[in-house]
């Protein structure tokens, strides 16, 4: 294929789905995780379960605190160095541990 801009051939990989594909079979075979534990969880190694960390109390209070009247999405993710898109996953995965 070429650059439209600059007219230099390159090669694409065509099969990139199909190799990301077999890396994940490969793990999940190995009984290996396909990603990290979502904060305020650990990944216990022998039992393949996602048990609570050390910082699951932080997390316990981030939620408590977002209950709070005039608490806000900013002020709470400044509070605790997150992002507003970091704090709302944060708020989604601690409600799935009670409702899911």
């Amino acid at each position: 294929m070429k650059c439209p801009k600059c007219g230099h051939e390159f090669e694409i990989e065509k099969n990139r789905g199909e190799s990301q594909k077999e890396g994940m079979i490969k793990k999940s075979s190995e009984g290996k995780h396909m990603s990290r534990a979502p904060l305020g969880y650990d990944w216990n190694l022998k039992e393949k379960l996602l048990v609570p960390s050390q910082s699951s109390r932080e997390i316990e209070e981030i939620y408590e605190e977002f209950l709070q009247p005039g608490m806000n999405l900013s002020k709470l993710a400044n509070k605790h160095n997150l992002s507003v898109n970091g704090l709302k996953k944060v708020l989604r995965n601690f409600e799935k541990r009670f409702f899911c």
